[in-house]
């Protein structure tokens, strides 16, 4: 939708500030506040982990450091990707091949 009609579409009132706030800005709150645990949980659980898996403070490190250079790996194809797909076809293939993986 280009933003001509977006726009159009506001002024129409089809879409309210509302709808609008739950379509734009919820997900990527979702997304901030799921990076934000995924990157403090290790932190967090380091005594539990140390006594469950027995491993040494530096294999937790290594944990860490592979969960944030598969992220940042991951940034500039998934960029590429929704550049020249767009976020519902990356979005649907995405969770096509967790879904399957876990099968």
């Amino acid at each position: 939708m280009t933003a001509l009609k977006l726009n159009a579409a506001y002024e129409s009132k089809d879409i309210t500030f509302k709808k609008a706030f739950t379509i734009v800005f919820l997900p990527f709150a979702i997304a901030f506040i799921l990076s934000c645990l995924f990157r403090t949980m290790n932190a967090v659980l380091v005594p539990t982990l140390l006594q469950l898996t027995k491993a040494s403070p530096s294999e937790l490190w290594l944990l860490n450091a592979t969960y944030f250079l598969a992220y940042a790996l991951f940034q500039i194809p998934l960029g590429t990707l929704l550049d020249n797909y767009g976020a519902k076809k990356v979005q649907s293939c995405l969770g096509s091949a967790i879904d399957t993986r876990d099968t």
